[in-house]
């Protein structure tokens, strides 16, 4: 199933929490993530791999690199997971970006203060200049990033201890790519066999 949402959203990964997987002692399945892309717009390409909302796979790439395929294999823990592959391609440019800033501004006020004697005490007043903080705005010229297409791909299965997964991420072009999850089995020929992988 794909899942389109805009790949900024999903790649602040300062607010993504990262990815925990079990200790290579504790029962755990693999899932082998293999991204292929059919083509590399843009000047750059940035992947993040999620696993249950947790970040286990992040890198950024020049977009010439996306044209050889990508593998790298996760430990998962054995129970219902869903797991999310996002791609985007990207380009940066100067452009106008309006940004507010904060300006101390001067102002005039009046205060109070002691002006008599001990003996014939008094209030006078007085004007003084003080500071406070506006908003304002201005437009200046930055270095901004501009989208060449992205696409998130996501899946759901159950994974068994000890059993071996391949995600198979297929970028094939803006908002158009497919993901998909089997299973790997080794028969005793030493052949590998696939199967579609268990439900949630």
């Amino acid at each position: 199933m794909q899942q389109y949402l805009p790949l900024t959203l999903v790649l602040l990964s300062g607010c993504v929490p990262a990815y925990r997987p079990p200790a290579e002692g504790e029962p755990h399945a693999v899932v082998k993530v293999r991204r292929v892309y059919d083509e590399q717009p843009g000047e750059a390409a940035r992947e993040v791999v999620l696993v249950d909302g947790h970040r286990a796979l992040g890198e950024e790439a020049p977009a010439a690199q996306m044209a050889a395929p990508h593998n790298d294999a996760i430990r998962v823990h054995p129970r219902p997971t869903r797991l999310r592959v996002t791609s985007g391609f990207f380009h940066h440019q100067l452009q106008q970006v309006r940004e507010s800033y904060l300006d101390r501004v001067p102002y005039q006020k009046m205060e109070t203060y002691d002006c008599g004697t001990f003996q014939s005490p008094r209030t006078c007043t007085r004007s003084v200049t003080d500071y406070k903080l506006e908003t304002k705005y201005r437009t200046v010229m930055k270095n901004v990033e501009v989208s060449d297409g992205d696409c998130s791909g996501e899946v759901r299965f159950a994974p068994a201890a000890g059993h071996t997964y391949l995600l198979q991420f297929t970028y094939q072009s803006a908002r158009a790519c497919r993901l998909t999850c089997f299973e790997q089995k080794a028969g005793a020929g030493g052949e590998v066999t696939q199967s579609p992988c268990p439900a949630k």
